[in-house]
């Protein structure tokens, strides 16, 4: 798709280029490790890599909580199973069906 979108001129540019900063981690499970949580799921979209502010939709609360991302491990761009490590959240908050988004992306993406 990301083809069409590039041949389709500037605004499909200005897709893709607004796309790539877009992500979404569905956790599957979470462990407590050190001070913070290495949770386990799949990764979809593109992870900008480093530490990342994001937004932890947690099910039953309607605000996010506000943590700081991380990969645990090196991403592969083959598979989407990843491991990102939580900081500022306690293991019942990354429990699943926990998402995390980039940080005002707000977009309901979390809603299933």
């Amino acid at each position: 798709h990301a083809g069409l979108l590039a041949a389709s001129g500037a605004e499909g540019r200005r897709l893709l280029a607004d796309a790539a900063h877009h992500w979404r981690f569905d956790v599957q499970e979470a462990v407590v490790e050190g001070d913070g949580v290495a949770a386990f799921g799949v990764l979809a979209g593109r992870f900008p890599g480093g530490t990342q502010p994001a937004e932890l939709h947690r099910a039953g609360h309607d605000t996010p909580l506000a943590v700081q991302v991380a990969p645990h491990y090196p991403l592969s761009s083959r598979s989407p199973d990843a491991c990102l490590r939580v900081d500022g959240a306690q293991l019942d908050d990354v429990a699943p069906p926990a998402v995390l988004l980039p940080s005002g992306c707000n977009s309901g993406q979390a809603d299933r």
